[in-house]
């Protein structure tokens, strides 16, 4: 069994002993709904997560963008005045 069927077989294996375990009674639709709460959580930090580090990285780009222009723009004054002094 190659990854993937080894991990649908577990989840398979999961919700059929989650189903068994909801109808002997070993937990609640309130367990149910507090479990989907977590997750809906999760999936919102896990967003958040994310957004913060596309703007960590546009930011990352936009200083090291201007700092190259400022290296230009230096070379560019060094050797406008090394011209002259050559001639």
């Amino acid at each position: 069994m190659n990854v993937t069927n080894t991990i649908i077989t577990i989840i398979i294996v999961a919700l059929i002993a989650a189903g068994g375990a909801y109808y002997l009674g070993y937990f609640d639709e309130t367990t149910i709904e507090n479990a989907g709460d977590a997750i809906e959580n999760a999936a919102d930090k896990v967003g958040d997560a994310a957004k913060d580090a596309a703007n960590s990285v546009t930011n990352a780009t936009e200083n090291a963008a201007d700092k190259a222009e400022d290296a230009a723009d230096d070379a560019e004054s060094a050797a406008d005045e090394a011209v002259p002094a050559a001639q």
